[in-house]
C-alpha cells in the first residue's frame, strides 16, 4: 500500500495499555510513513498532548483507570479539532455509535489488519484536510466580502461628497439646472430653475417631473428624448426653450 508524501509527515499518538499492541501499531504505521508516539494510558496521553502537536490519536476503548471514551471526551474538551480514532476489541455497533457520538472520527476493531488501520487513519486525515481547507476558504471569502463592502462604502461616500459639491456649485450658478431619477421625477432643482418655471422653492419637488421644467411646446420632444435615454440610447446634448 502506498501513502502519498503529503501524509508521511503526519504524527499519530497511539494509546493502549498493552505494550505489544502499541508496538505493533507503531511499527505498522511507521512502515507506511507515519511518525508515531505511544502512551500507556489516558493520563500519559493527555500529558503528551499538552506539549506536543499530534494529527491523530489512535486509542483503545477498554483501558484501566480511564477508559478510551473518557479520554476521547477529555481530548475533545481541550483539543476540539484533534481527530481521535477508537480501537475496540468488541464488535459492538452500539459501542462504535457511542464513540462517534462523543466525537470520535472513526474506529477500528481488534484483531485489526494494519492495512485497514492505515486506511482509516489516512481517511481521517483527508477529512480533516478538507475541513481546514473549507475553513480557510470561508475566512478568505469573508475577508473578500468585507473588503468589497469597504470599497462600496468608500465609493458611496465619494459619490455623496461629489453630489454635495455639485449642488453647492449649482446653487451659485445663474443657469437653470435640475436632476431627475430614472422615472423622470425631479430630485433637485437650483433656484434659477424654480424662478424660470414659476415653481415656488418652498413647495419642494413633490410631483414634479423633468418634463414639467420644460416649456409646453418642447415637452413632446423632451419626452421622446427622455424615453430614449432611459433605454440606454445616446440622444446627445439637447437644448429646450
Amino acid at each position: 500500500m502506498q501513502i502519498e508524501d503529503a501524509t508521511r509527515r503526519n504524527r499519530v499518538l497511539i494509546v493502549d495499555d498493552e505494550q505489544a499492541v502499541r508496538e505493533i501499531l507503531s511499527e505498522g504505521l511507521e512502515s507506511f510513513g507515519y511518525v508515531t508516539d505511544t502512551a500507556p494510558d489516558g493520563a500519559a496521553a493527555l500529558a503528551f498532548l499538552s506539549t506536543e502537536p499530534v494529527h491523530v490519536v489512535l486509542s483503545d476503548i477498554d483501558m484501566p483507570e480511564r477508559s478510551g471514551i473518557e479520554l476521547l471526551k477529555a481530548i475533545k474538551a481541550g483539543h476540539p479539532d484533534l481527530d481521535v480514532v477508537m480501537v475496540t476489541g468488541v464488535v459492538d455497533a452500539e459501542t462504535a455509535v457511542n464513540a462517534i457520538r462523543d466525537g470520535a472520527s472513526d474506529y477500528v476493531t481488534k484483531p485489526f489488519n494494519l492495512d485497514e488501520v492505515c486506511i482509516v487513519v489516512e481517511r481521517t486525515l483527508e477529512k480533516r484536510r478538507l475541513i481546514l481547507e473549507n475553513r480557510a476558504y470561508q475566512a478568505h471569502l469573508e475577508d473578500k466580502v468585507a473588503l468589497q463592502n469597504d470599497q462600496i462604502r468608500a465609493a458611496t461616500d465619494a459619490l455623496r461628497r461629489s453630489e454635495v459639491r455639485f449642488r453647492e456649485m449649482a446653487e451659485m450658478l445663474p443657469d437653470t439646472i435640475f436632476e431627475a431619477d430614472t422615472t423622470g421625477q425631479l430630485t433637485y432643482a437650483n433656484p434659477p430653475a424654480y424662478e424660470r418655471f414659476g415653481y415656488p422653492p418652498d413647495d419642494g419637488l413633490a410631483g414634479l417631473t423633468a418634463i414639467d421644467m420644460i416649456a409646453p411646446l418642447e415637452r413632446e420632444r423632451a419626452g421622446r428624448n427622455l424615453a430614449a435615454a432611459l433605454e440606454g440610447k445616446d440622444t446627445g446634448p439637447t437644448e429646450y426653450m
